[in-house]
């Protein structure tokens, strides 16, 4: 879930402000709307699927379910890979270390990674980490968010950690790592209800993407409506962060000398943080515009990898190299359980006038222990037999799974499987699982780099908003 940073606007906007909303509105949507990010974001959902086992539900007619007879049968070979990978790197929890830059400060450092242990459990990392792993796994990469909610543990405010879905993610292009772009953000569709609730005063202004008769008044305006009447109605809510170099210039006057001079102050020294949606005649209407509240001045987003795409933001998933293997595995299956399938049921001929009609045969035939009377002189009806299935088809089908593991690094004694019949010794199946953990070791260390931004961020909100005594459960 996507929770704003901040759900307050106190002062209607400018027109240099609504200006400047506009055109970043403007570069947000051509850049999300790219041929580039739509052809990615069908990608990801594809693989998605392919993840659920909706192998057969896709956009290829080859892959299409010709009738409601055919079988849908697959192997979701997907899900078994992530299946196997996710656990591996979730199993244990990070050991990570706050270091003082000065002796006398470390024992406030250690009382800093104390209470960010005491967040893993409070945050539900477990959960948190596994969600980002498998995204990274399925779409290329994962995102973490890191922000400060004031109305966390019961008001007193609390860090918080939750994951975003890569797929409403947008940054501007060119960058490889998204705390040098000049900005970033989400553009995620939500319930009308959800924003309401949020922005109440901006009720009557926000409308949704698609909308009915009754829902504007003569004037453009929303009408006035109960939450629970729009929780199936959507807007699309753009939430950016922005690097901006607006100053704010003050003159200062000697009062000895009766000289001025120009002193020129950041407006937003962090960062510009902005929420808004899409008003009347395609107008912005801004829900939130405020300097950025966190002192680190670095987005709030973490992305996490499966394997880093050389010169490029996006990863490499594990879809991105299983794909097509997959579904030739799928493919070359469902063909093989087809022509068992006629084997084991296999069409008849009769002689004309047999005594025996097809409606008949067809009706009666199945489950067997029948009596057909035949006409004098007539042939009972006799099955036509189907070709032996060739041998190649069989031996490729096999092929794939060794290709599968080829590619993925996902190997029988990873899945906890022996590699052959023989008895085999400890050492010699730490040897096996040593060797099998090539590919899982780049990712832990993949991870680890997340992880430690991650860190990051909580350590620097913790020293910005911790400036009072909080009770924890040690426990």
């Amino acid at each position: 879930m996507i929770t704003p940073i901040a759900t307050k606007q106190k002062k209607r906007p400018d027109k240099k402000q609504i200006e400047f909303v506009g055109k970043l509105m403007d570069v947000v949507r051509r850049i999300h709307n790219s041929s580039t990010q739509k052809e990615f974001r069908r990608k990801m959902s594809l693989y998605l699927d392919y993840y659920k086992n909706n192998y057969w539900d896709s956009d290829s007619e080859e892959f299409k379910t010709d009738s409601g007879e055919d079988s849908e049968i697959s192997i979701n070979l997907l899900f078994s890979t992530i299946a196997t990978i996710a656990p591996l790197l979730t199993d244990n929890r990070p050991i990570w270390y706050a270091r003082a830059r000065e002796p006398w400060a470390q024992q406030y450092a250690d009382r800093l990674k104390t209470i960010t242990d005491i967040l893993w459990t409070d945050c539900d990392m477990d959960r948190v980490v596994l969600e980002c792993c498998t995204d990274a796994l399925i779409m290329r990469f994962g995102l973490f968010k890191v922000w400060f909610n004031p109305d966390g543990r019961d008001g007193d405010g609390e860090v918080t950690v939750e994951t975003v879905d890569p797929r409403t993610f947008v940054m501007a292009p060119g960058y490889t790592d998204l705390w040098e772009a000049p900005w970033c953000g989400t553009v995620t569709s939500r319930p009308l209800s959800w924003i309401w609730q949020r922005f109440p005063d901006h009720k009557r202004e926000v409308r949704p993407d698609k909308i009915r008769s009754d829902d504007l008044d003569e004037n453009g305006d929303m009408r006035a409506k109960q939450d629970v009447e729009v929780c199936d109605r959507f807007a699309t809510v753009y939430e950016v962060f922005t690097q901006d170099d607006e100053v704010i210039v003050e003159i200062l006057k000697n009062e000895e000398d009766g000289t001025t001079e120009k002193k020129f102050t950041a407006k937003y020294p962090h960062g510009r943080y902005l929420v808004f949606v899409e008003g009347k005649k395609g107008k912005p209407v801004i829900l939130c515009d405020k300097p950025y509240p966190y002192n680190h001045g670095k987005p709030p987003f973490v992305p996490l990898y499966d394997y880093i795409g050389p010169h490029s933001f996006e990863g490499i998933c594990e879809a991105d190299q299983l794909e097509g293997l997959i579904l030739e595995t799928n493919y070359l299956f469902r063909k093989i359980t087809r022509h068992i399938r006629a084997w084991a049921s296999p069409n008849f001929a009769g002689e004309e006038n047999c005594g025996i009609t097809p409606e008949q045969w067809k009706k009666d035939a199945p489950g067997g222990n029948k009596l057909f009377q035949l006409k004098a002189g007539k042939e009972p009806p006799r099955a036509i037999e189907t070709p032996r299935l060739d041998s190649m088809a069989i031996d490729t089908f096999s092929s794939m799974f060794g290709l599968l593991e080829e590619i993925s690094g996902v190997s029988e004694i990873s899945k906890g499987r022996v590699t052959k019949k023989e008895r085999q010794s400890a050492s010699e199946i730490q040897s096996l699982i040593e060797t099998s953990h090539t590919r899982t070791r780049q990712r832990v260390r993949n991870l680890e780099w997340s992880l430690k931004r991650v860190f990051r961020l909580v350590l620097e909100l913790m020293m910005q908003f911790y400036d009072e005594e909080k009770p924890r459960n040690y426990s």
